[in-house]
Parts: C-alpha cells; sequence; structure tokens
C-alpha cells in the first residue's frame, strides 16, 4: 500500500519516539508480547484503512459518544470528507507485522491562530481500540503530534477534557499539561488542558 506523505513534515523523531514506545512498562511488568508498530498518516483513498477505523469506532459506543457521532453522522462520513478547512490531520498506529492492524488514531490539526489560543496544536481525539489499550499506544500518538508540532514552530498543544473524567486530566498532566485556569467556561462540561512546547 502506497500512504500519502504529510504535508507537515514528519522526521526521523517521530520514527524514534514510535519506536521508543515499542515496550510499556505495563507490558514488562506483565510479561505480555509486545505490540510492535509504526505511526503514520491516514490515507483517505485507502479503503482497507477507512474500514477498520469505521470498525473501531462502530464497535466502541463509548468511543462514538466521545467522539460525538450520532445516527446522523458517522466516522464514514467523517472520513469521506476531511475538513480541509481546519487542516485536521489523523495519525494512525498500526501493527508492523505485514497485516497493517490498525490499534488506535489521533486527530488533530495545528493553526497559528485558534480561538484565543495562538501557535496551537490542537488534539481532537486520542482513541485506541478496546484489546489494545495498556499498550501505550496513546502516549506514543500524542508524542508524534508533539515531535510534528515542534518540527513546524508550534508553541504548544491544547485539548479538551470532561470535567469529571478525573482519569484523563491525571493522565494529561502525567504527560505535561496542565489546566488552562484562565479559559475555563464554567457553562462547558470540558476544560482546557495546555501544554507549552520547547
Amino acid at each position: 500500500m502506497n500512504h500519502t506523505t504529510l504535508k507537515l513534515r514528519m522526521t526521523p523523531k517521530i520514527i524514534f519516539l514510535s519506536s521508543f514506545f515499542l515496550l510499556s512498562n505495563f507490558q514488562l511488568m506483565l510479561g505480555s508480547q509486545p505490540l510492535e508498530y509504526e505511526i503514520v498518516q491516514f490515507d483517505y483513498a485507502d479503503v482497507d484503512m477507512r474500514e477498520q477505523l469505521c470498525d473501531m469506532v462502530d464497535n466502541d459506543p463509548q468511543l462514538a459518544d466521545v467522539l460525538h457521532f450520532t445516527e446522523d453522522s458517522s466516522m464514514r462520513d467523517y472520513l469521506l470528507g476531511p475538513d480541509l478547512e481546519f487542516r485536521t490531520q489523523l495519525l494512525v498506529c498500526r501493527s508492523t507485522d505485514g497485516l497493517s492492524k490498525i490499534y488506535g488514531f489521533i486527530m488533530c490539526s495545528m493553526h497559528e491562530i485558534f480561538m484565543e489560543f495562538q501557535s496551537v496544536g490542537v488534539v481532537n481525539c486520542i482513541a485506541v481500540g478496546k484489546e489494545f489499550r495498556g499498550h501505550g499506544i496513546a502516549q506514543a500518538l500524542l508524542r508524534a503530534f508533539e515531535a510534528m508540532c515542534c518540527d513546524n514552530g508550534i508553541a504548544q498543544l491544547l485539548l479538551y477534557v470532561a470535567k469529571n473524567n478525573d482519569k484523563a486530566i491525571r493522565s494529561y498532566q502525567f504527560n505535561g499539561f496542565s489546566i488552562a485556569e484562565d479559559f475555563i467556561d464554567e457553562a462547558n462540561d470540558e476544560i482546557p488542558m495546555i501544554k507549552l512546547l520547547n
């Protein structure tokens, strides 16, 4: 399969980062077989890649809910019409065993200005298939996007998380994010979190 090249620069740093996360502490403690994977840009023309992502979302109602898909909108609708206006990117984490099984993905974009924020990479969603959670895939996807942002001169990352999702908030804080207190909207169910990039 030939996958399209990112319009944004992807450097050997991203290859290193995805290789770095092949073994997680969780896997070592459990003695489980490590997942070998790579992180690549989603190819909108690749039918197999599209169907794998759609199946992942269709088989996980919680994930569909997080992505705000309804009976009238679906992952398939989204993938058939990429949001070029806001330069939304999709990076996928997939196996390197020749089967190219997709383990997870990140929806993200880079902006000179986004709402009140300048020079920001926005994480719209990170999703990992149920059977592949606990293998460091979400962190690897986040780090790959972070490396892309650094390579493209982006100064900070932004994401929103549900106010009541303490586990996600702690996880993002562990990964260097902090709650952007000045931008919290009490009427909103989500809070912004920011990470400054070097």
